[in-house]
């Protein structure tokens, strides 16, 4: 029974989703990652290779991130959270940069450091709800 228990943990695939970093208007580097999600909602990005992942989080003044989801890209922007401010912008999907830095924040989800991705356009839960996101669920 353990055999059989291990065997089929140890056989699901991992569903890799592609991401483009923008810097500059061009293209500056391409990803490969997995989608995680908790209880709390939302996607978190993880990029296996740690050096890939240490180099992503390095990066300063990204302009855009394009997430590849079934053949479609979605844009997600840069977003600085300012105590009393309104701005939201109008990408599908925003990511958490840090103002002084101008850094990606790093969310930390099941000791693994991972880019958030949310949104106020585009419906991730829904998109999650349709199977139109794969994804692994974490219950943290």
């Amino acid at each position: 029974m353990i055999l059989l228990c291990f065997s089929v943990f140890s056989c699901q695939k991992k569903h890799k989703t592609e991401i483009n970093v923008y810097k500059g208007g061009e293209k500056i580097k391409e990803y490969t990652g997995s989608f995680y999600t908790t209880k709390y909602g939302g996607l978190n990005y993880y990029i296996d290779d740690q050096t890939l992942q240490n180099e992503l989080f390095s990066i300063t003044n990204i302009d855009s991130i394009l997430v590849k989801i079934n053949n479609r890209y979605y844009v997600s922007y840069p977003y600085i959270n300012k105590a009393f401010s309104r701005q939201i912008n109008d990408s599908d999907f925003s990511f958490p940069v840090d103002e002084r830095k101008h850094k990606i924040l790093i969310d930390t989800i099941n000791k693994m450091n991972t880019l958030m991705i949310y949104s106020a356009k585009t419906d991730i839960e829904e998109m999650k709800d349709k199977k139109e996101i794969k994804f692994t669920f974490i219950d943290e």
